[in-house]
């Protein structure tokens, strides 16, 4: 914000604003304490635990836009019944417009293409305004930031997906004819944050597949490393759609992260 590094706004998804032009490169490493699904039968925390790694690279970058392609890892564990290590390889991009210094929009997708036939975290599509609002007038003000907007698939999951359904790919995880189908359902998704400094950030933010409230944190401001940590699922089966997903029912608090640094 006017030259000045933040911490991350939201977790699950990404904000609108266009990619800083001192980086060209970006990495995330995304982990997760359960997956819903996972029962751990006594096995210990990681034999339900995962996590994901993607890569980003913006050939495009300008004072107000830019254009970023991804790599993504689905699965980064071979915990049972889940995706086997280094499976689940995806493609995906972000555009981006800042349309002033405080108001952005996007529109791009996670996990566009699959590239093996073990994927299912959905075709990720999105479309999304933020806004950022400092607090005062003095250089490093505290920020609200708020990001609004419609997601597809994952962020369409169960009940979210109120909005006419899209032709999204196949392996939609929302299809009718999963996981054949090519049919995907839309939802809303939106996050809040509070920066009280360029070091702290709090958040919240409604993903589709569930709520998660949590922090970011820049340890070094100079630095572009950050990290975040949420909770989801602490409402127990709330949504009422999310208590199909959960084994063993009702659904238990769940920790999700990602770790970032730009270069």
């Amino acid at each position: 914000m006017n030259g000045l590094p933040y911490p991350d706004v939201s977790n699950q998804f990404p904000n609108a604003f266009a990619q800083d032009t001192k980086y060209r490169f970006g990495v995330a490493l995304q982990g997760v304490s359960k997956t819903r699904p996972c029962d751990s039968n006594g096995r210990g925390f990681l034999s339900c635990s995962d996590g994901e790694f993607y890569l980003d690279f913006y050939p495009l970058r300008g004072e107000n836009y830019s254009l970023g392609l991804e790599w993504g890892v689905q699965s980064l564990s071979s915990r049972g019944g889940g995706t086997g290590v280094l499976q689940g390889q995806n493609l995906g991009f972000k555009l981006a417009w800042n349309i002033d210094n405080l108001t952005a929009i996007s529109f791009g997708a996670e996990h566009a293409i699959f590239l093996d036939n073990s994927f299912d975290l959905g075709h990720n599509y999105y479309l999304l305004i933020s806004r950022a609002q400092p607090l005062n007038a003095s250089p490093g003000a505290p920020l609200f930031i708020g990001t609004f907007g419609l997601g597809s698939d994952y962020y369409g999951w169960r009940g979210n997906g109120v909005i006419r359904p899209l032709t999204c790919g196949t392996q939609s995880v929302t299809s009718t004819n999963y996981p054949k189908g090519s049919d995907c359902k839309v939802g809303f998704i939106g996050s809040a944050a509070l920066a009280f400094n360029q070091r702290v950030t709090l958040g919240i933010e409604w993903y589709g597949y569930g709520l998660g409230v949590g922090a970011s944190f820049k340890p070094w401001v100079s630095i572009p490393l950050n990290l975040s940590l949420y909770l989801t699922d602490f409402l127990g089966d709330f949504p009422a759609y999310i208590s199909e997903d959960c084994s063993p029912s009702p659904c238990k608090p769940r920790l999700y992260g990602r770790i970032g640094y730009s270069f």
